[in-house]
């Protein structure tokens, strides 16, 4: 019975973006009809992701402790006398109604992109001879949701657990890159005209332009690959609520730009599989521990912030890719974004909106990466096009 209330409800929650869905693709072919459809759960996706922080920024994670219900009910609602109960039992643990209700919409919006997906893969098989994407590429997204799901159950069973929690933010991450992409080859595919780039290059068949885009691609890569693994450092200070390992900039602590931390707390820190406060050996985790977890990612913030910027610069210093300047301003914004609100969360002692918006910026900053990648991708293919034509 709670499975099927739990589908009831899901099937709820899909009925509006199926609902706005079916109305902007009337009269469409079925092709501009299912790239429509994945931009609509790539919106959907960064919502999930931007809600899924603001669950692990008030401290929601176990505001139902068990999984896939609350309490083996199906809302908060029907649970409201065992959250009463937990509460007198606990009065500052972490099962609060409002908590509840924050981890179960969260349940719900993941479940319902979840869905969402399944019928993608179901019209997209329907499709498949009048489409350019396979049913193997939606088929990924299903398999990469169905990952997302398990690590959120095993966050809650495993009662928080650093590296699940982490693990689950970047396959979020790889979920909505993924989407993102598979958005792009459709526009590239269904609306050339989008790239107009593309469509008023003049080439010779004795130029090299396409190493030039090559190269770029490369570079921006590296970026993405760089982000990545900030994110991933990123998700290791949330998981292992390090917020506030460093409280100073640009000092980390007690004006300290560089803590002075013995070596057994930066492998008490980094080693991946402990409990969530915990040492390996059980122990409590020192603040030492937490600094040198936030020190970290400080450090690669810098590296990724040098980096995006001199390629940036790069990008807008070259006339030959003056079309990529609007994309480039909009990443760079973003990047900044990142820095004062990183910078904002440290001095203010966690802000929970400057820490929300921080967390979207790091999903539009790799996004952004994506499309700029894409498109240069899509330019060297028209490159070499024109280049054979000639």
């Amino acid at each position: 019975m709670l499975y099927l209330k739990l589908v009831l409800i899901i099937i709820t929650c899909a009925l509006l973006p199926l609902y706005v869905f079916i109305q902007k693709s009337k009269n469409t072919s079925p092709k501009h009809k299912i790239m429509y459809f994945t931009g609509l759960i790539a919106f959907i996706t960064f919502d999930l992701i931007v809600f899924g922080a603001f669950t692990r920024l008030t401290d929601s994670g176990l505001g139902c402790p068990d999984w896939p219900g609350c309490f083996a009910k199906s809302n908060p609602f029907s649970a409201d006398h065992h959250i009463e109960l937990a509460q007198v039992l606990s009065p500052h643990g972490a099962v609060t109604s409002l908590k509840a209700w924050i981890e179960m919409i969260h349940r719900y919006i993941a479940a319902t992109v979840g869905f969402l997906i399944i019928v993608l893969n179901v019209i997209t098989f329907k499709y498949r001879k009048q489409i350019k994407i396979k049913p193997y590429q939606t088929f990924l997204l299903l398999v990469l949701i169905i990952l997302q799901g398990a690590f959120g159950a095993w966050t809650v069973t495993l009662k928080l657990q650093p590296a699940i929690v982490s693990v689950h933010l970047l396959l979020a991450v790889l979920l909505i890159l993924s989407i993102i992409s598979l958005y792009c080859i459709q526009k590239n595919a269904y609306e050339p005209e989008y790239f107009k780039s593309v469509q008023s290059l003049q080439v010779t068949p004795n130029e090299n332009i396409s190493y030039k885009y090559k190269k770029l691609m490369g570079l921006v890569g590296i970026g993405i690959v760089l982000v990545i693994i900030q994110i991933c450092l990123g998700a290791w200070v949330s998981s292992n609520y390090a917020m506030l390992g460093c409280t100073e900039f640009p000092a980390c602590i007690k004006g300290q730009i560089i803590p002075q931390i013995s070596s057994i707390y930066w492998e008490q820190a980094f080693h991946i599989w402990r409990e969530l406060g915990r040492t390996y050996h059980g122990d409590v985790l020192t603040l030492d521990s937490l600094t040198a977890i936030h020190f970290v990612h400080r450090c690669m913030a810098f590296v990724v912030f040098v980096y995006l910027t001199c390629m940036y610069l790069y990008i807008h210093k070259n006339n030959s890719l003056s079309f990529l300047n609007k994309w480039v301003k909009i990443s760079f914004s973003i990047l900044l974004l990142q820095i004062v609100t990183g910078i904002s969360t440290a001095i203010f002692t966690i802000p929970l909106a400057a820490a929300l918006i921080h967390s979207a910026g790091a999903t539009l900053l790799i996004g952004s990466l994506v499309y700029i990648y894409w498109y240069l991708y899509f330019l060297n293919q028209a490159m070499f096009k024109k280049n054979k034509n000639n």
